[in-house]
């Protein structure tokens, strides 16, 4: 009713599509409308992969969720406190980076962000509560590409995206042209 939705609705039942409608815009600085093939930022829903790469590991024996970071990052602040599990759960106290000064216009790799991140104070003793962690995931995408030996938009094409058949999924680096971007 306010015309603040932007994106792509579809209700299926099974593989039949009984309502697919775009709303919005994709840019509305170029009056460009949303369509099905607009490539829209998913944001924080990243996550849902991230944890998935993160089991995909796990289950290939290559991590544990008890584990310690220490393994991969021997100098972050309680590094042998905080497990695999912690930052999945948003148990590890690790802090939010500073995203002015990151600026993620300017790419920057996953160590360059972890640079960021150690330099600042945990928020409480790891496991001891919870509280929402964006740092803590750019952590767990570290500790993907240190595992992995691939970096981390790699090994979830090669393992997720394409095995899922995922076509349009990916991520956004700003690094390239993007034909629709949102």
């Amino acid at each position: 009713a306010n015309n603040n939705f932007s994106g792509n609705v579809i209700v299926a039942k099974g593989d039949k599509i009984l309502f697919g409608k775009s709303y919005g815009r994709a840019n509305y600085e170029w009056n460009i409308p949303q369509s099905f093939d607009t490539k829209i930022k998913i944001a924080s829903v990243t996550k849902t992969f991230t944890s998935a790469a993160i089991l995909i590991l796990v289950k290939q024996g290559k991590l544990s969720l008890t584990q310690t970071i220490d393994t991969f990052i021997s100098d972050f602040p309680s590094a042998h406190k905080i497990t695999i599990e912690y930052l999945l759960k948003h148990m590890a106290g690790i802090p939010n980076p500073d995203y002015v000064k990151l600026n993620f216009r300017h790419h920057l790799r996953n160590d360059e962000i972890l640079e960021t991140i150690k330099s600042k104070p945990l928020l409480f003793e790891p496991g001891t509560r919870d509280s929402y962690s964006n740092g803590g995931y750019f952590v767990l995408a570290y500790i993907i590409e240190k595992v992995s030996g691939k970096s981390y938009d790699r090994f979830l094409r090669e393992n997720i995206f394409q095995p899922l058949r995922m076509r349009n999924s990916g991520s956004d680096t700003y690094r390239e042209l993007l034909a629709n971007r949102a």
